[in-house]
């Protein structure tokens, strides 16, 4: 009886063995159908030309190609963050890009970086359309800033995505007119608005907070004349806030 067990369970072993590997052997089929002509959709930043070129795959009408290799290609493009692939008919495949969320464009010295969600550096490549994103410049240290490094451990430019954030979150008109903040350096940052030409003198710390403050100021200020008489508005000092404003003002202000 035990004889019998034993081999039944080696039957019934190699039946499974069997079984799998055809499984394997008919998805790994599947898989590597050749394609030639693909269908690229998703794309943002760059052209499908720009994505098809990087993973050369522009010759593929002539010599077909699998789709874990087409997926394993454009996956390893900086932008892409995921390819899904799907083949649709008779050579045809379709391919869904996921790009990455940028949050900001770092600049140092003559290298430009796009900065994701993820904190990673991106380099910034020739071709690329459709970035309107806030820059960072002059950060400290920035000769040992590198592409594909996590930024998260870079004191300056975390306080200047927490100024990007805090913008974001309290009103779209705000964030939209982020145009610059400059970490001078490791000095006081500076933050520029496009919409009116003076600084925000920030200071270093508190950013959240200074942020706040400032929101309500520029809700006020936002299409008023005075803008044109203003030269900096300074919140580096705790709950206020100094206007500097031009020689014209002061004029003015004497005539009365």
């Amino acid at each position: 009886m035990n004889i019998l067990t034993k081999i039944s369970s080696v039957i019934l072993f190699t039946a499974m063995v069997i079984v799998l590997l055809f499984l394997s052997l008919s998805l790994n089929k599947k898989d590597e159908r050749s394609v030639k002509q693909l269908k690229i959709s998703g794309n943002k930043y760059l052209s499908a030309k720009n994505y098809i070129d990087f993973a050369h795959l522009d010759d593929t009408a002539n010599t077909g190609i699998g789709l874990s290799v087409i997926k394993n290609r454009l996956e390893k493009h900086p932008y892409i963050a995921r390819a899904d692939i799907k083949y649709e008919s008779e050579g045809m495949a379709e391919v869904q890009l996921v790009e990455k969320d940028f949050e900001s464009i770092l600049r140092c010295n003559s290298k430009e970086f796009l900065v994701t969600t993820e904190l990673e550096t991106v380099p910034l490549l020739l071709y690329t359309r459709g970035i309107d994103l806030p820059v960072i410049i002059n950060p400290e240290g920035s000769n040992t800033i590198k592409e594909f490094q996590n930024i998260g451990s870079h004191t300056g430019v975390m306080e200047s995505l927490k100024i990007i954030e805090t913008c974001k979150l309290l009103d779209d008109k705000l964030i939209n007119n982020l145009s610059e903040v400059d970490l001078r350096g490791g000095r006081d940052i500076l933050v520029r608005f496009a919409s009116f030409e003076y600084p925000l003198i920030l200071g270093r710390g508190n950013e959240v907070r200074k942020m706040l403050y400032f929101e309500r100021i520029w809700s006020y200020l936002r299409g008023k004349n005075l803008n044109n008489e203003i030269q900096y508005l300074d919140l580096r000092f705790d709950k206020h806030v100094f206007i500097g404003l031009s020689e014209n003002i002061a004029e003015k202000e004497n005539r009365i």
